[in-house]
């Protein structure tokens, strides 16, 4: 009877954990006698990039070195379809891809094409559009009324336009010292799902090419941002994957059968902003910013409402090079919004200082390792935080590799007008043997009532 009762329990559990288990038996595959199992992806990710240009097998090395050092899970998941412009894709597959990636100047000039993405992408699809591409006309390319994130359940908007900012009654400053150009907000790539609960929701790369100003960007360099960004997705996707499962083994006996997760978990983000510098060929520095705005309690004050915004920017590096400075700017633009407060201030040392005062109530510490100098150079006149972090270990193979700085910037807006805006600038700054390479973006950071 004990036998039984055993045996009847054993087959529950058993039976629990391969339903639990991301790999089912396909006996469908036997072959003289054994049994293979079928692995089920459910974070599989296949990502078509759609070339305006022969690839003459630079995209297929570009993509397999990068399958090729990712981890095994990733690189199960990954899937890279490489096409040029000629090769025929069916209209009918293109919403089957997970993500897609086209020239902007090919979308621009087929009408067919600007349906089938928008399509794509009304059902869920990622639709990186690269060579250079405002808001503005990736929303008008793809059909889509804006781009904006939900996070803390307020919607961020990048794609407020100088139409939008006109009609706000304050009016923009006319600032000197802003930091301003129109130019700054065309992007290298922008990536954009309308999936709220996907990870990098909202990609942005703007890329620098150290000597080769005036020379057109390689394709392979996008294709490389993009990569870079479905493999992050991937990974995240896979973590959560293989968490939710180990959340659901019975008692804790059975674990499932699952590949196992990096050791450090990635932040799962809204959005991601980078900036890249290359040379000959490689990435070899980059910063990636991720931003929160944050609307505060005005306390009854009817004329303004509080705001301040929450920067992380990491700046890091590749192939032997140093990371030497992070410059990072936050300009309030309209005439009638104040700044009130800008922190860290001057510092060397860790923990640097973040304190806003009410109606804000924001106070904590950061770390930054090897403990860089942050110059503050804001201006209570012209409404701008900014500063300048420096290495400060001159022999340091690496710099500042790696270090992430949170500086919170917090202004009044007037009341007034529909949108808060801060304009959000970061700069790298690296170099190698006497050689030198930066990176810049810029992004309008966005509430809309």
């Amino acid at each position: 009877m004990k036998k039984v009762v055993f045996g009847t329990l054993g087959s529950v559990i058993v039976a629990g954990a391969l339903i639990l288990n991301p790999y089912s038996m396909n006996f469908a595959n036997e072959k003289f006698g054994e049994k293979t199992a079928e692995a089920k992806i459910p974070y599989k990710r296949d990502l078509l990039f759609v070339s305006d240009k022969n690839t003459d097998g630079n995209l297929e090395t570009v993509a397999s070195k990068k399958i090729k050092n990712v981890d095994t899970t990733v690189k199960k998941a990954m899937k890279v379809n490489i096409k040029n412009k000629k090769d025929k894709v069916a209209a009918s597959s293109v919403s089957e891809y997970e993500d897609l990636a086209y020239n902007v100047e090919e979308v621009r000039n087929d009408k067919k094409l600007q349906k089938e993405l928008s399509k794509a992408i009304k059902s869920g699809s990622k639709v990186y559009l690269y060579g250079g591409v405002t808001f503005e006309e990736y929303k008008e390319l793809l059909d889509i009324k804006e781009v904006a994130i939900k996070k803390e359940g307020k919607k961020l908007r990048f794609d407020v336009n100088e139409k939008e900012e006109a009609k706000q009654k304050g009016g923009l400053k006319n600032n000197p010292n802003a930091l301003t150009s129109e130019d700054d907000y065309t992007y290298d790539v922008i990536g954009y799902t309308l999936d709220e609960k996907e990870h990098n929701q909202l990609m942005i790369s703007t890329i620098s090419v150290a000597g080769a100003e005036n020379e057109e960007i390689p394709t392979d360099y996008y294709a490389q941002e993009i990569l870079d960004s479905t493999a992050e997705t991937v990974d995240v996707e896979e973590q959560k994957y293989t968490a939710s499962l180990e959340s659901k083994s019975i008692f804790n006996w059975f674990k499932p059968e699952t590949a196992k997760a990096s050791s450090k978990i990635v932040k799962s983000s809204s959005s991601r902003v980078f900036g890249n510098a290359y040379w000959a060929g490689s990435k070899v520095g980059w910063t990636v910013t991720d931003w929160v705005l944050h609307r505060a309690n005005s306390d009854g004050d009817k004329k303004y409402d509080y705001f301040f915004v929450e920067d992380n920017t990491t700046i890091t590096t590749a192939a032997g090079w140093r990371a030497d400075k992070l410059k990072t700017d936050h300009d309030i633009p309209y005439k009638n919004d104040y700044i009130r407060d800008w922190d860290p201030g001057d510092d060397s040392s860790s923990p640097y200082s973040i304190s806003l005062s009410a109606p804000y109530g924001v106070s904590f510490g950061f770390n930054m390792s090897g403990n860089p100098k942050v110059n503050d150079i804001g201006s209570q006149q012209y409404d701008y935080g900014r500063w300048e972090v420096t290495n400060t270990k001159p022999l340091s193979t690496t710099g500042m590799k790696g270090v992430r700085f949170e500086p919170h910037t917090s202004w009044r807006s007037y009341a007034p007008d529909t949108l808060a805006v801060a304009n959000i600038q970061e700069w790298g700054y690296f170099s190698r043997s006497g050689i030198k390479a930066s990176s810049h973006v810029k992004m309008k950071v966005s509430y809309s009532y």
